[in-house]
């Protein structure tokens, strides 16, 4: 009699183990699809976004607007989402400055096209995201309503109309680094803009042939 019950005892025991098993062993299922699927959608959005930046079929301010709406989702799933890297990403960026660069990556380089916040003052970086920031395109700042704007020194291009009809800006810190400055890059801004640069340098010699206002750094 205590073999039978000593029998049925490891047998009920031998049960509960391997149903034990079964059940921690399928848990982790649910949450690595879910990641995986959050994961699949960042990579998707990414690559879209990709091919639209190296599309030369379709127009800029096209291109520009999906693009917008694409980093837009982007930034959606990451703050739903439940990884740690999204985790990482929301705190980084309740820290960051109000100042947001839209751009795009030429030859490994950033070339700021667009901008959104509220900033008086503008910042322009040597960098963003890791990229160094090479140039600022056509009309990037139309528009806007800064006051005053510092470029970085390792900027190269202002291009053309980059700071057009910004009517309140009344003057821009211009780094020697900047080689090339296009047509109209500073039209339309306040009646007393004056531009900030250094002697001898290239934003010198533009401010002197448009007559407009330098003050030597």
């Amino acid at each position: 009699m205590k073999k039978i019950l000593s029998l049925i005892f490891v047998m009920t025991l031998a049960i509960s183990v391997f149903s034990a098993c079964q059940r921690s062993g399928g848990e982790p299922t649910t949450p690595s699809a879910t990641t995986q699927s959050y994961e699949a959608q960042i990579k998707a959005l990414e690559d879209r976004i990709a091919a639209l930046q190296n599309d030369r079929l379709s127009s800029d301010s096209e291109n520009q607007k999906q693009i917008e709406s694409l980093k837009a989702q982007i930034e959606e799933l990451k703050k739903n989402g439940h990884s740690n890297t999204s985790q990482t990403t929301q705190s980084t960026a309740t820290t960051s400055p109000k100042a947001i660069f839209i751009y795009t990556i030429e030859e490994g380089k950033a070339i700021i096209t667009g901008f959104t916040g509220d900033d008086d003052n503008l910042l322009i970086p040597s960098s963003i995201d890791g990229f160094e920031v090479y140039a600022i395109a056509s009309n990037a700042f139309e528009g806007y309503s800064f006051k005053s704007v510092i470029i970085s020194d390792g900027v190269q291009v202002i291009d053309w109309f980059s700071f057009y009809n910004c009517k309140e800006l009344e003057a821009i810190t211009i780094p020697s680094s900047v080689r090339k400055i296009g047509y109209s890059a500073f039209d339309g801004c306040a009646k007393q803009f004056t531009v900030y640069c250094e002697s001898g340098s290239f934003a010198e010699s533009y401010a002197r042939s448009y007559g407009i206002t330098y003050a030597i750094m």
